[in-house]
């Protein structure tokens, strides 16, 4: 069994490495028909799933019916996959999408995702009784079900690597939790030193349930989830693909070398970071990373500024921040207004660590 190792892991994440992509269904405004859509900005109308889509030319990705600029500096920046998937870069640093499961990259546009079990000309695929057919009636594949795996293999009639898919290309798959041993073991992600990115391995089952207060040292948490200080805390933090992996959450992606995989989100409260006002007695208000002030009620720890919060959170005021030192740099860090005249920060300047224009961090 692999030994979880964080340090790295949590150095990348601290630093801002976060992207949002929402997972709802498709907008009520989206045309279902080329008839009197002109895509602005030379783009090109086409049918696909029973809706109409834009392709856009190089270097231009939709929005509705509008072909918009790439960010040259993030181009992967209002890319949304029409909220079926995430954005990632090709060799070329142009954006493509990497659909959800359940849906597939469209024959007309790297940009957009549509549903599995509809044929490219729009034609339903008939899946009654786990037969894929198509416009003839011919069974064309075997379709199975996203259930618990009854033992049998149906097709080749042997096992596949598809079956439990490790996106990083480790031994198992961190959201459906297959691939290791059940009940005693827990697929987690690992620091990977050839890829120096992250990797899949199995790991000891814990009995902390999600968004439960852990110890980042230890890793006490129950399968889904693994001990992160992502949000301004040491928490179980529940890994997502999409936005039904978090009820009444948000699932976060861009975390993990822009895979699939992703955090689902605190819930939002409405707090004051730096005061703790709007939380409950024995709560502190965080903050969650992202374009626009977010913040919710974590745990109030007892940690006060500069002091090491790896093992225990920090007090009201204060979130625990990793710094470039990895595990000898884990401290909790004051909260600050960015605009605040004086500032806030009696030591240090205030950061935006968090990439809102708001609430930061006092940082040296």
């Amino acid at each position: 069994m692999a030994t979880t190792r964080f340090g790295p892991l949590f150095v990348l994440i601290a630093a801002g490495a976060i992207a949002t992509t929402g997972c709802g269904g498709e907008s009520s405004s989206q045309p279902r028909s080329c008839a009197g859509v002109s895509c602005t900005g030379g783009g090109t109308c086409f049918e696909e799933g029973g809706l109409a889509w834009c392709s856009c030319p190089t270097g231009f990705h939709p929005s509705g019916t509008t072909c918009v600029a790439d960010n040259e500096t993030i181009p992967c920046a209002g890319v949304t996959c029409n909220d079926h998937g995430w954005c990632r870069l090709r060799p070329s640093s142009t954006p493509m999408c990497e659909c959800f499961p359940g849906y597939h990259l469209s024959t007309s546009s790297p940009l957009v995702c549509v549903p599995e079990g509809v044929e490219p000309d729009g034609g339903d695929v008939d899946v009654r009784d786990g037969d894929a057919r198509d416009g003839d009636g011919e069974v064309e594949a075997e379709v199975e079900g996203d259930g618990p795996d009854d033992g049998s293999d149906e097709g080749s009639g042997d096992a596949d690597a598809s079956d439990c898919p490790a996106l990083l290309g480790g031994d198992c798959n961190v959201v459906r939790q297959c691939g290791c041993l059940e009940g005693t073991e827990r697929c987690i992600l690992v620091p990977d030193t050839v890829s120096a990115g992250y990797i899949e391995t199995c790991g000891a089952v814990g009995t902390q349930p999600a968004r439960s207060a852990c110890d980042g040292a230890t890793d006490p948490c129950v399968a889904g989830t693994q001990c992160m200080p992502l949000f301004g805390e040491w928490a179980c933090e529940q890994f997502c693909i999409g936005g039904t992996d978090c009820p009444g959450t948000t699932c976060r992606g861009g975390l993990f070398g822009d895979v699939l995989y992703g955090i689902c989100t605190p819930p939002v409260a409405a707090c004051a970071p730096a005061t703790g006002a709007g939380c409950a007695t024995g709560q502190a208000c965080r903050v969650i990373p992202g374009p626009s002030l977010q913040s919710y009620c974590g745990t109030e720890g007892t940690t006060a500024e500069g002091a090491s919060c790896l093992n225990v959170g920090c007090q009201v005021g204060f979130a625990c921040n990793v710094g470039p030192g990895g595990l000898t740099d884990v401290i909790c860090r004051k909260l600050c207004r960015t605009a605040a005249i004086p500032s806030d920060c009696t030591t240090g300047m205030c950061t935006d660590v968090y990439l809102n224009g708001s609430v930061g961090l006092c940082l040296p």
